[in-house]
């Protein structure tokens, strides 16, 4: 493209400053030129003038008695023989010749002696110095000079007489300096019109040059500067192939090359390298441009590929991004709408946005992203489907920032995939409820090393009898600032984040350290530990309880672990191994909330455990739901068959007590009996013991399956 005109302040400042340049060169030159000239004028002035001084002093010695001057008769010391012709000879000389004066000067020794001469149209004799005589003499060459006589210029030239003469004398001729000044002021203004014509000849060159030279560097300059400010699209126009045109070619050249640089750097910066998709900054950037321009409604939708880590995994990375490249085609088809849009977030995540829609639009929205993901993807002859989890936002009613409503998409979309759900709409209150689990994990950090946690004990009794010989702990968090936290709130995520192995570690140290304590009081109690399915599939877990048990120097059959079954098996053979190891080493096991869970009967039958926990929902409807009390028997009836103690937790009622003594229940906990308490109050509570309900028989040998 052509550089268009940069501005006039610009481009005639620069133009100026260099025809100042061009001028006063051209005025050095137009100085140096007009000297030249009037120096050779001049020279050829004086040069003719005394060539014409020289040529009538030499003749002027003719004008005396050819026997005075051969026969050095001038100096003699007698004065001529007719004074008056010679002065009349001289003077008319004077006026042939074109003279202004004629003297002749005589030596005697080393003194000069005026010994004839005339003046014309001249008052004042010459005055001569002497030291121009001597030197003149001494030299025996002509010498040429000037001098003011009455306000007005003359020359004059001394000639020495011949060196073999008799005597010594010197001629000077003068001639009339108003001729002379005048040939010297002709030369002088020849000179300055010279040096005028070449003035302003060098003038308009001077003009041509800068406007020449201004162009292309104030066009560069001008470039230069748009290329500063971001615009790299500028070109120059090579005007010839001198330097300026090369360096016009070297700079187009470069500036192709910033603007395909910059291009790749934009690319990068905004663009996904894999589909071709905006990136999450540019996603965030039109976001934010499409709220600042209008106040209109828009959704979100943020989606993640379910299970894409194990594509990756299993099938490799080459076949994952051809994946996600055809999901990334699919979605991008379903953009027909002017302001619709579609990114790649990072991983195997996509954004979308639908301008004017709202919440009641989504079923619509839905709808037309489940008709692009039916059909799976073929890679490789591999059948991969596009199951998504999918997050829903909405403008403005979920954030007024771009920023913030793509953060509670993701928020929504993880909130599906925890709930195994196709969507999920950000809610407040979920995010509340995250933000609080956070803060707690950051919490738990320091949870352990400064003592926060504390233990309670809750007492199991047999039904039979009612004897307590057993007792369940259960670990409390005592927060400096939030007060007391149940175990629901902070377990979970616990072992979510890898932190319920510490916290595992030390319940149990704390627990053996407390049997320690009782056994030295005289107390014998089986203290029950909840640990989790990932406890006791790690490897190192039981050398953990071996050591910490020979440590303390208690019984193993005074800890029973607990193991919650609402945990997925990852590693049923180490589960089953690791289990048989605790048993080896004495340690009583439970399977904790039966019935609540993912374990099979199988594995249940292959499980070296002693007791079987009921899980307290369906304890807790036994008074109003009959086919809870036929569930409730059934487990208890399973347990015994496997050569298992069943323990109901959750009872709260003499109701429900009786109901389980009936169906041959062997251990009871809940609220009827106790509630969780330190260590200290157990002691004190067994002292005082509980009301036991009235017990009927156990009838379950009797009851009609």
């Amino acid at each position: 493209m052509r550089v268009p005109r940069p501005e006039p302040g610009w481009f005639f400042s620069l133009r100026s400053r260099m025809l100042l340049v061009f001028l006063l060169i051209n005025l050095i030159i137009t100085g140096c030129c007009a000297a030249y000239v009037y120096q050779l004028k001049a020279s050829a002035i004086r040069a003719e003038a005394d060539g014409r001084l020289r040529a009538a002093a030499a003749a002027a010695e003719r004008l005396l008695p050819e026997s005075l001057v051969s026969h050095d008769a001038l100096f003699i010391d007698d004065e001529p023989s007719d004074p008056v012709q010679s002065q009349f000879a001289l003077t008319r000389y004077c006026r042939i010749a074109g003279l202004s004066g004629l003297a002749f000067y005589a030596f005697d020794g080393d003194r000069p002696q005026l010994v004839a001469g005339a003046l014309v149209n001249l008052a004042t004799p010459l005055d001569v110095s002497a030291d121009v005589l001597r030197t003149t003499l001494a030299s025996g060459e002509v010498y040429a000079t000037e001098v003011r006589i009455q306000d007005r210029s003359a020359r004059i030239l001394f000639l020495p007489g011949p060196p073999n003469s008799a005597r010594r004398y010197v001629i000077a001729a003068m001639i009339d300096g108003d001729s002379y000044s005048a040939a010297l002021q002709k030369a002088r203004l020849q000179s300055f019109g010279i040096g005028g014509l070449v003035f302003l000849f060098g003038l308009l060159l001077s003009y041509l040059l800068a406007w020449r030279t201004a162009g292309p560097i104030t066009a560069m300059l001008g470039a230069v500067r748009r290329m500063r400010e971001g615009d790299y699209t500028i070109r120059l126009t090579p005007r010839g192939r001198g330097e300026l045109g090369e360096l016009a070619r070297n700079f187009n050249a470069m500036s192709e090359a910033v603007a395909e640089r910059e291009r790749l750097i934009m690319q990068q910066a905004f663009e996904d390298s894999l589909t071709g998709l905006p990136n999450r900054v540019r996603m965030l950037d039109l976001m934010q441009a499409r709220i600042d321009e209008s106040a209109s409604p828009f959704v979100v939708l943020l989606l993640d590929i379910n299970q894409f880590k194990y594509v990756n995994h299993y099938l490799g990375y080459q076949t994952g991004d051809a994946m996600l490249i055809a999901l990334a085609r699919r979605l991008a088809g379903l953009m027909h709408q002017q302001g619709e849009l579609c990114a790649r977030l990072p991983g195997d995540e996509f954004a979308l946005l639908f301008p004017g829609a709202r919440l009641s639009a989504l079923p619509q929205l839905l709808g037309l992203l489940d008709g692009a993901l039916v059909d799976p993807v073929i890679v490789g002859g591999q059948r991969l489907d596009l199951g998504v989890g999918i997050g829903v936002a909405a403008y403005p009613d979920h954030g007024e920032t771009a920023e913030l409503l793509l953060h509670h998409a993701e928020v929504a979309m993880y909130l599906a995939k925890r709930d195994h759900s196709a969507y999920a709409i950000y809610c407040p209150e979920t995010e509340a409820r995250r933000r609080n689990h956070t803060a707690l994990l950051a919490d738990m950090r320091g949870a352990i090393d400064e003592g926060q946690f504390r233990m309670h004990y809750q007492p199991k009794a047999l039904l039979r009898d009612g004897t307590v010989k057993k007792a369940e702990a259960l670990i409390r968090w005592a927060h400096p600032e939030r007060g007391w936290i149940a175990p629901d709130e902070f377990i979970p995520f616990a072992e979510q984040t890898g932190k319920l192995r510490a916290i595992t570690h030390w319940v149990i140290a704390e627990v053996v350290a407390q049997i320690v304590r009782w056994n030295e009081a005289g107390l014998s109690f089986c203290i029950s530990v909840n640990v989790g399915m990932s406890d006791v599939e790690d490897d190192s877990f039981v050398s953990f309880v071996d050591r910490t048990l020979r440590q303390h120097g208690i019984q193993p059959l005074q800890l029973c672990l607990e193991i919650t079954e609402t945990g997925m098996m990852r590693r049923p053979q180490q589960l089953l191994y690791n289990l048989d190891r605790l048993r080896q080493l004495g340690v009583l096991l439970s399977i904790d909330d039966f019935g609540n869970g993912y374990s099979s009967f199988g594995y249940l039958a292959q499980m070296p455990v002693h007791e079987l926990k009921i899980d307290r929902t369906f304890i807790d409807q036994l008074e109003h739901n009959f086919e809870n009390i036929s569930i409730v028997r059934s487990i208890i009836e399973l347990g015994h068959i496997l050569g298992l103690d069943v323990v109901a937790e959750g009872v709260e009622t003499s109701v429900i007590w009786q109901a389980l003594a009936v169906m041959g229940c062997d251990e009871a906990q809940g609220y009827l009996i106790a509630r969780p308490m330190p260590a200290d109050e157990l002691v004190r509570w067994m002292e005082t013991g509980f009301a036991l309900p009235q017990t009927p028989p156990n009838m379950a040998s009797v009851l009609v399956p």
